[in-house]
């Protein structure tokens, strides 16, 4: 009885959310160019911070998250070498990024490849020194392995899908439209590949990566309430400074968000089905017999 409330709870939560989310779509269809005209101002200064650092907490919880995964006993059952080594992969990707975006937001020193290449290897071999020296490796608390591992996928699975899309979109960014905004394009409509890579947002993606940290503490918890509250203040200032800076259009960081919250609501229902499970059931009562 409980697990078909819990299905029909969840069910409508996806259909609510859906709806939400098709309304703000075709509200931006229409209203998308006439948002940035109004509120679009480069010169902006809490937009600026925004555009300069608002990927780097969600890519440093990415890496430190992708570490924890990778200290963590090794799988006895892993079907390929691949699925063996990915953890390995993703931990030196994450540092990777860590250590390249670090240095350009903060020292505007852009890695060109031989630099990268370089500092990919060498991350390479000291991640799997250190893994080697760990033995067992690290045993995470459950909640803690939990919010690592959703971290990692929305983390990889955001990446996957904002590279793929901005390939083939081709949407121009506010910034570059021509004087009469000729150019512009509706969200529902990609162009190929054109070099213009605006929809959907990449930084928004980043900034909603802070959101598995609700996968630490028990739903509707004074730190649960906290977490969102942080997470979800960054994600929508990060948000609305691309749309300011006239990087992003309001469909373009909308996009984005709605995948992270989609993936979030699965995780946090998987989550709690899951608890659900693991509690034990008490036997029947025997007074009166």
């Amino acid at each position: 009885m409980y697990e078909a409330r819990s299905r029909a709870r969840s069910t409508l939560a996806i259909a609510m959310f859906s709806l939400f989310w098709a309304g703000l779509a075709l509200a931006c269809a229409r209203y998308d160019l006439a948002i940035s005209r109004a509120v679009v101002d480069p010169t902006t200064g809490w937009a600026r911070f925004g555009q300069r650092c608002g990927e780097l907490p969600g890519v440093y919880a990415f890496a430190l998250s992708a570490a924890l995964c990778y200290a963590r006993p090794e799988r006895a059952d892993a079907r390929s070498l691949l699925g063996a080594e990915l953890p390995w992969i993703i931990c030196s990707g994450g540092i990777v990024t860590v250590i390249a975006l670090s240095a350009y937001r903060f020292f505007d020193y852009r890695f060109e490849v031989t630099a990268g290449t370089v500092c990919l290897l060498l991350v390479g071999v000291l991640t799997r020194f250190a893994r080697r020296r760990l033995g067992a490796g690290i045993v995470l608390p459950e909640r803690v392995d939990r919010a690592c591992t959703w971290t990692v996928r929305l983390s990889v699975w955001s990446w996957l899908l904002v590279s793929i899309l901005k390939l083939g979109w081709g949407r121009i960014r506010y910034r570059d439209l021509a004087p009469l905004a000729q150019d512009f394009t509706p969200w529902y409509s990609p162009q190929g590949w054109t070099g213009h890579a605006s929809f959907p947002s990449g930084h928004a993606a980043s900034s909603w990566l802070l959101l598995p940290c609700l996968l630490l503490w028990p739903r509707g918890s004074a730190r649960y309430r906290l977490a969102f509250v942080a997470s979800f203040s960054w994600g929508a200032f990060v948000c609305a400074s691309r749309v300011v800076m006239g990087a992003h259009y309001t469909s373009d960081v909308l996009f984005s968000t709605a995948f992270a919250f989609g993936v979030m609501a699965y995780a946090l229902d998987r989550e709690q089905r899951q608890s659900t499970q693991r509690e034990p059931v008490e036997p029947p009562s025997r007074v009166g017999m």
